[in-house]
């Protein structure tokens, strides 16, 4: 039987409230949500590092959801959660 498990990585995105909507009263303005991030979407930020390629990529993941064939891997933002993309130069 083949595995048709789905793996996406949830980065944080920490937008600052809008007006109109409503928020319980915590003194924070800002929100931190999770937002997929894509190999596409990573690969085009290694390309704007001319001369540079990708050796290594470290993810220190915070949470997982799992729904169905869909695995959620979450990276925080604090302590040991990140992501570090490792790069090198190019061969010329």
């Amino acid at each position: 039987m083949e595995n048709k498990e789905k793996y996406v990585l949830m980065m944080p995105l920490i937008e600052e409230k809008k007006e109109e909507m409503f928020y319980p009263s915590s003194g924070i303005d800002t929100v931190i949500q999770s937002v997929p991030v894509t190999y596409e979407a990573l690969m085009g930020f290694i390309e704007e590092f001319r001369g540079f390629e990708m050796d290594t990529i470290e993810i220190h993941v915070k949470g997982v959801a799992k729904s169905g064939g869909l695995t959620q891997l979450v990276v925080g933002l604090e302590g040991e959660a990140g992501v570090k993309v490792v790069l090198k130069k190019r061969d010329s």
